[in-house]
């Protein structure tokens, strides 16, 4: 499947060294018009990485390895806020360490400060709220803690596949556990564990999990709100 982006799936691939033993790639590519970013980093053992907010607001997720993101623990799992003007290093363990970091530019819609902001939440796979077709997520950050400009999630989709449907936000997906098919109007594609792909505000689409097994996905979208708020839409290929 393929538009004027061609495949919307996107893997990583050749990135660009920021600083020596560690590698970025924007994935999936930055979109023109869309106000969110992500990028893959790979840190090896005892690498440091300098991170600079900006005007930005910066959430980073642990996948694998161990760290530390100045005065914060990162292992898997666990997510860590960089407030605009706000600056940290990340410093990897023993072993290697990849992250996902995700930034929110000023252009993003502002929500209403509704907390206290925090700097570090866990996820916790025991305790989950619920969504349409069985999916389950836990919010590790919005307005209610210290990202106003961006809602990001763990996402735990079972077996099988939810309606046709849209949402009004704009949205970044990546794959931490699993496989299955992103399906739009102009086709499907295959993704697997590492895979990323956008989904834009009103665009019509399925996330299939097509393993039989509960997949993890890890989201990011903007405006800030529910990862539940979704729109039932007929089949767009009709």
């Amino acid at each position: 499947m393929s538009d004027s982006d061609g495949n919307r799936v996107h893997r990583n691939g050749r990135g660009r060294q920021p600083a020596p033993g560690v590698l970025l790639e924007a994935v999936p590519p930055d979109q023109e018009g869309s106000p969110i970013t992500s990028a893959m980093v790979d840190l090896d053992p005892g690498a440091g990485w300098d991170v600079e907010a900006g005007d930005d607001d910066v959430l980073v997720y642990a996948v694998d390895g161990q760290g530390r993101l100045g005065d914060a623990s990162l292992s898997a799992g666990t997510a860590v806020r960089i407030g605009r003007g706000e600056s940290g290093k990340v410093q990897a363990g023993s072993e290697p360490l990849r992250l996902i970091v995700f930034r929110c530019s000023p252009r993003c819609d502002e929500h209403a400060r509704l907390g206290p902001p925090a700097t570090t939440v866990r996820v916790d796979l025991s305790s989950l709220d619920a969504a349409t077709s069985g999916r389950e997520f836990q919010v590790l950050f919005d307005m209610h803690n210290g990202s106003p400009r961006g809602t990001l999630f763990l996402g735990k989709v079972p077996p099988g596949a939810a309606p046709w449907h849209f949402h009004q936000y704009d949205e970044i997906v990546w794959i931490l556990e699993g496989h299955g098919l992103y399906h739009l109007a102009g086709g499907e594609e295959e993704f697997e564990a590492g895979s990323a792909f956008r989904v834009r505000p009103r665009e019509v689409h399925i996330v299939e999990n097509a393993s039989s097994e509960p997949m993890l996905l890890l989201g990011l979208f903007s405006p800030a709100g529910s990862p539940a708020a979704a729109y039932l839409a007929t089949d767009p290929r009709r």
